[in-house]
């Protein structure tokens, strides 16, 4: 099994034009004055008890007046996290309608095994390859020498005995999301500059953040994929290894939202509408759950999921919607269909 980024983003492209793009450029066209953007994402893997893995990202416009506007709306909306939050407030159910930012959900099914089969040894000898296929790749390019080298350091991490082959894969998979998503936003509006504030994680922290340098590769594929001779937009990233506690507050304000998301529909089996709340809980935590999912979820048009699964070689991603009732989900999906 190889991981093809040019398959993989072909398939998510497919998905995503029916519907979800014109949503984007219509919030875009709601934020023409903004020319940074900020992507803050959060994510739930290997959770007990679920089926996936979720991955979440909030799109946020700055524009003129700076990121306090912003900043102030989340931690107004949102001062806690939602494992913390007992009870959802009014304005916490329709936070979407304040037009603060777009979202991207991916599900993933844990039985998507990108790089591993039932042969450990043949898997992680491809591993290698892959490593070896991409370091050659980018030499000579101008890739700048703190990307190298952070891919050969987890190269050199994946020849150890006990290396994770599944860390990797939930490395890859991440950086291709967040590079698509920036790309989607890139394609669609004059960017001056974006920031790609993640949630502290094994994924993002693995190998000095070697994600940062995995999303940058992912997204200048992209633009000189699609936009080959034009000027790139500035890249602006957090310190993974930074202490700063201003710095640790911002991205605890900015991935609130990726937060409630990724909390709840790590628990949400799509196939069969049930909600699968953690073991132990108690009704008044189930409430949220199902609270979040039916005043964010339905009839969203600023918050895009996918549910994605590896078949073969492919990565098959099919747009989830809903609304409150039957006759509204076949009216929704007629909207998204005539566009």
């Amino acid at each position: 099994m190889t991981f093809d980024l040019g398959r993989f983003v072909y398939n998510l492209d497919s998905s995503f034009q029916h519907g979800g793009a014109h949503a984007l450029r219509a919030f875009i066209g709601r934020h023409l004055t903004a020319d940074r953007w900020i992507i803050a994402s959060d994510f739930n893997t290997a959770t007990r008890g679920t089926g996936h893995d979720v991955y979440s990202f909030a799109l946020y416009p700055i524009s003129h007046q700076g990121l306090d506007p912003v900043r102030a709306a989340l931690s107004q909306c949102f001062p806690r996290d939602f494992k913390h939050t007992g009870r959802l407030t009014s304005e916490q159910k329709r936070f979407f309608e304040t037009e603060t930012c777009f979202c991207f959900v991916f599900l993933v099914s844990r039985d998507s095994h990108f790089l591993r089969s039932d042969d450990r040894q043949a898997d992680l000898i491809a591993v290698w390859d892959l490593f070896e296929k991409t370091l050659a790749s980018i030499a000579g390019t101008g890739t700048p020498e703190r990307y190298v080298r952070h891919v050969r350091k987890f190269y050199n991490e994946a020849r150890k005995k006990n290396f994770s082959i599944y860390l990797l894969e939930r490395v890859l998979i991440l950086s291709l999301f967040n590079a698509y998503v920036t790309w989607k936003l890139a394609a669609n509006t004059p960017i001056r500059i974006f920031s790609w504030f993640p949630d502290d994680d094994d994924m993002t922290n693995y190998c000095d953040g070697a994600f940062y340098a995995f999303t940058t590769l992912n997204f200048n594929w992209l633009w000189q994929t699609n936009r080959r001779g034009q000027l790139m937009p500035e890249i602006g990233m957090k310190n993974h290894a930074s202490t700063d506690a201003n710095l640790a507050a911002l991205v605890d304000d900015l991935i609130r939202v990726p937060d409630f998301l990724s909390a709840v529909l790590s628990r949400w089996r799509v196939e069969d509408n049930k909600l699968f709340p953690p073991p132990g809980a108690k009704r008044p935590a189930i409430r949220r759950y199902m609270q979040l999912m039916r005043a964010w979820l339905n009839e969203n048009d600023n918050l895009w999921v996918g549910n994605c699964r590896l078949q073969g070689e492919d990565l098959y991603t099919a747009r989830v919607i809903s609304a409150r009732s039957p006759k509204r989900l076949l009216r929704y999906r007629e909207r998204l269909t005539a566009r």
